[in-house]
């Protein structure tokens, strides 16, 4: 017999004053790995649900209305971005950040004199927004690599994306032969999905190990800039400006192998 779940209170343990239209993964045994909520109470932080006999606290991660348990498993995440793949390119392109700080990155290597025919490899690469940003830019042979399932798929869709190559791995696990000149990621290294603190040196060595003599790291989001500069020597190094009004920024790293 199926386990039903209903909302217990949101933010601070207040009981809801209505019924809210509940949606959640039905694949756990256990709970579900994700919640969502439709028209969510504001400020609406934190959840609880009541899945069978079982009380789980869920918080908000990424996107208003998703929620993922507090104390997740990686199994977890992968099916929350599943989830989140649906509306993923939508809550991006209204928030704008994103795109304008991946769209300053890729012309940042305009004055290097990198070939177009340069072999890249995008981790963490969602639905595509950074893949399709270099294609923008002239580039022919870029990879996708995530874990989520739906990500790819999605990014497969895209018309500018067609003659992309498409992996679903997580990155750490990810084996190959191929050696590449460009290694990028867009706001991976800043997200505990796809890299906790301890997993970041593993992360930068196994991308050491997939480039090419003198190729390149280009990260945008929040790399820690002298730990970075262990495993590469820094070519450029910056902040750039999110959102001035809310003083939002992202630093953004390339460096040569």
């Amino acid at each position: 017999m199926r386990k039903k779940t209903r909302l217990l209170y949101t933010y601070i343990k207040k009981k809801p004053k209505k019924k809210y239209k509940i949606e959640y993964d039905k694949t756990g045994k256990l709970r579900p790995a994700w919640v969502k909520l439709e028209n969510p109470p504001k400020g609406a932080t934190f959840i609880a649900i009541r899945f069978g006999k079982i009380g789980w606290r869920y918080l908000a991660y990424l996107v208003e209305g998703l929620y993922l348990p507090t104390h997740y498993t990686k199994q977890e995440m992968e099916k929350y971005y599943d989830k989140f793949s649906e509306t993923y390119d939508e809550d991006v392109k209204r928030a704008g950040q994103n795109q304008r700080a991946i769209k300053y990155a890729v012309k940042l290597l305009k004055d290097k004199n990198i070939k177009k025919s340069s072999k890249i490899l995008d981790i963490c690469a969602g639905t595509g927004i950074g893949a399709e940003e270099f294609i923008k830019q002239g580039y022919k042979d870029v990879t996708l690599l995530d874990f989520s399932k739906q990500m790819i798929n999605k990014a497969k869709k895209k018309k500018q994306l067609k003659n992309c190559k498409f992996i679903v791995s997580d990155f750490l696990k990810f084996r190959t032969r191929k050696r590449y000149n460009i290694v990028t990621s867009f706001f991976g290294f800043g997200a505990s999905s796809y890299f906790s603190e301890k997993q970041i040196e593993k992360g930068l060595k196994k991308i050491r190990s997939l480039l090419n003599k003198n190729g390149l790291l280009v990260i945008q989001g929040y790399p820690d800039i002298e730990l970075f500069s262990k495993y590469f020597k820094p070519i450029i190094v910056g902040r750039y400006t999110l959102n001035k009004k809310k003083r939002y920024f992202t630093t953004y790293f390339i460096g040569i192998k």
